[in-house]
């Protein structure tokens, strides 16, 4: 639930005083997940076999299949980074996937 529905019933007032603001903004922050995004893209290039991968080119357009997803997740996991081979179907490239995650 989000903090904004948390409580009395009530709107709860974010950083900004408007209802509903965020109270984590990096959610909805296109720059807010950039190390994130690096590592994921990372991963893509090396589980990919690829010398390149932009932050929003599709994992399963460069030649991703389920396989390779298991394997994206596990490394990024083993990043520190809580990603489930769902998730990159879900989201499948890196600038959706860290969204989704932070």
């Amino acid at each position: 639930m989000p903090a904004w529905r948390a409580g009395s019933g009530g709107a709860r007032r974010g950083q900004h005083g408007a209802p509903g603001a965020a109270a984590h903004p990096a959610q909805d922050d296109p720059a807010a997940a950039p190390d994130a995004v690096r590592i994921l893209t990372g991963i893509f290039t090396t589980v990919l076999g690829v010398p390149h991968v932009g932050p929003d080119d599709g994992f399963f357009d460069l030649g991703g299949d389920s396989v390779l997803a298991n394997q994206v997740a596990a490394q990024a996991r083993a990043h520190g980074l809580n990603l489930r081979p769902k998730d990159v179907f879900e989201h499948p490239t890196a600038r959706r996937l860290a969204h989704h995650i932070n």
